[in-house]
């Protein structure tokens, strides 16, 4: 409790089990695909668009809504100045008009034209993008720091979240909602976040601010956003859990009965890593990863046992070697009590 705001405990009553039915082509959801994006890093949107993923049928509604824009205001500032970073110096626009022959007499080609060639060979066009689209304020007294203050009239009663972005990492900031300090974030740590808000009725005025006592505070979206718990709740009820059932689930070993459909596989909430062995029928099959993070099981259609065994990478090889290294005791220790015994 570092703000003195008090301890919140919360309790969650849509939870998956730890194996279910879910949509083959859920393994081709990108779930790192916001932090590629250049423009529009929305994560509302993003988690509709992953449930929708993994339950098709059900989840056909948004539940994470996304506040119009006529209920936000536009930022107030104090103390920031915008500057727009893409400076074009007249050497660049003089190179644009070159003939490819004029490049190649200042000892420039067409290709390495422009503000920074990449010596690597490598793109960088997502870093120009993104220079382009973010909003970046430099503090003009530098005695004070940077105010940044958001505004919304609350279209429905809800729990609401704020939504800020940045390209890339926070620069050093504290948030407060109605002048309540929500949360403070160092430089280089976190990356774009959701930040509850609370709970507020329809027609309720929610102020956020962002206070950077920082040279300059960039980020790349912000908007606000409500759950609709009653379209979540609806659609999640719908999920069919009986598809996978757990039969046994302790340290090490997973048993699954499955009954899935031609177009579902089964994903579960083990971690992914080296050293589980999939079983179908008793016959190994190939672990699939989730996300990088759980594994999934591409099970045929119908009823079927699943089982997933786990021994420690090196274990074997490890017990192999130690049995190699007590044998050899003993016969050191055989030889030795013989060559006492020859000496008496």
């Amino acid at each position: 409790d570092r703000f003195d705001i008090g301890y919140h405990y919360y309790a969650n009553k849509d939870v998956l089990p730890l194996a279910f039915a879910a949509d083959k082509k859920a393994t081709e959801f990108d779930f790192y695909q916001l932090e590629k994006k250049t423009s529009e890093k929305n994560y509302f949107a993003f988690r509709n668009l992953w449930f929708r993923s993994l339950f098709p049928d059900q989840f056909k509604e948004d539940y994470f809504i996304t506040v119009p824009e006529e209920y936000v205001s536009e930022p107030v500032v104090t103390n920031g100045m915008f500057v727009n970073d893409e400076l074009t110096t007249m050497t660049e626009i003089l190179r644009k008009d070159m003939t490819s022959e004029e490049l190649e007499n200042i000892g420039e080609s067409s290709s390495s034209s422009g503000k920074d060639n990449d010596k690597l060979g490598q793109e960088d066009s997502e870093n120009e993008e993104l220079a382009k689209n973010v909003i970046k304020y430099y503090r003009t007294n530098k005695e004070l720091p940077i105010y940044l203050e958001f505004k919304m009239t609350v279209p429905v009663k809800g729990e609401y979240y704020f939504n800020l972005s940045v390209p890339h990492t926070y620069n050093e900031f504290t948030i407060y909602v109605n002048n309540i300090q929500l949360s403070q974030e160092h430089e280089g740590t976190f990356f774009s976040q959701l930040f509850r808000l609370g709970t507020y009725e329809e027609g309720d005025e929610v102020t956020v601010t962002v206070k950077a006592d920082t040279k300059s505070f960039s980020y790349l979206n912000a908007y606000f956003g409500y759950v609709d718990f009653e379209k979540f709740d609806s659609q999640f009820a719908g999920i069919n859990r009986d598809k996978v059932i757990v039969n046994e689930a302790v340290d090490g070993y997973v048993n699954l009965s499955t009954n899935v459909e031609e177009s579902e596989m089964v994903i579960t909430t083990v971690p992914y890593e080296d050293g589980w062995t999939l079983l179908i029928d008793g016959k190994e099959e190939e672990i699939v990863p989730y996300q990088d993070a759980f594994i999934a099981i591409n099970v045929p259609s119908g009823s079927h046992t699943c089982e997933l065994k786990f021994t420690a990478p090196g274990f074997k090889a490890g017990a192999a070697i130690s049995c190699v290294g007590a044998l050899g005791m003993i016969v050191f220790a055989v030889i030795d009590t013989k060559k006492k015994k020859a000496k008496a």
